[in-house]
Parts: structure tokens; sequence; C-alpha cells
């Protein structure tokens, strides 16, 4: 058996324009193709802190940004980012949480 490790969310994370963001709780990455262009949308979950957005990063006044995440070993970049979806809510849990879907026209892996 080789020395293999399987990166978990908890290895990862995910930057805006070289910000990290706060408490990452997990987040999607699909890619469709229509009518001859490819598309990205990246869905980011994260939970704010009882204080406000400490990290920086709102989602609200953003355009044609970077959404970057990085693995141990390598980080994949998505260039030309526009949010689409934004939704606040409170979790089960009594957190407030805040889920961005996040549409892309560039992915590259370094």
């Amino acid at each position: 058996m080789s020395g293999y490790a399987i990166p978990t969310c908890g290895d990862v994370i995910v930057k805006v324009n070289g910000s990290k963001l706060a408490l990452v709780r997990g987040y999607n990455v699909k890619s469709y193709r229509y009518e001859g262009s490819n598309n990205i949308l990246i869905e980011i979950d994260r939970l704010l802190t009882p204080v406000g957005l400490t990290d920086g990063v709102d989602f609200f006044n953003l355009a044609n940004f970077t959404v970057a995440i990085t693995y141990p070993g390598f980080e994949v970049a998505y260039r030309g980012c526009e949010w689409v979806e934004i939704y606040e809510y409170c979790g089960e849990d009594g957190e407030i949480h805040e889920k961005a879907v996040i549409k892309a026209i560039e992915r590259t892996k370094a």
C-alpha cells in the first residue's frame, strides 16, 4: 500500500483575491458547457464569525475576481469570477452561514 494521502476538506484552503475565507465549511465545483462555451459554477459555504466578516471578503461588492482552492501540493485558480447567487442563513448549529454561487470563465491548475 502506498503512502498516498487523500485530501479532506480540513486540508483545503479557499481564497478570494488572495484573502482566506473565514471557516470554510465546504465547496462544490461544477463545470458545464453550452452554446460552445465552457462555464464553471463554484458553490462556497462559509461560517461567518459572530462579529462580522473579519476576513475582508464581501461577495456583494466583488466583480471579475479570482477564487483559488489550495490542496496539499497544488492549487486550482478560477478567474473572471462573478457571483450569481448569495444566501445567508442560520444553520441548525445556531451559527450564521453565507453561501455563494460563483460563475468563472477560466480554470488553471498549478
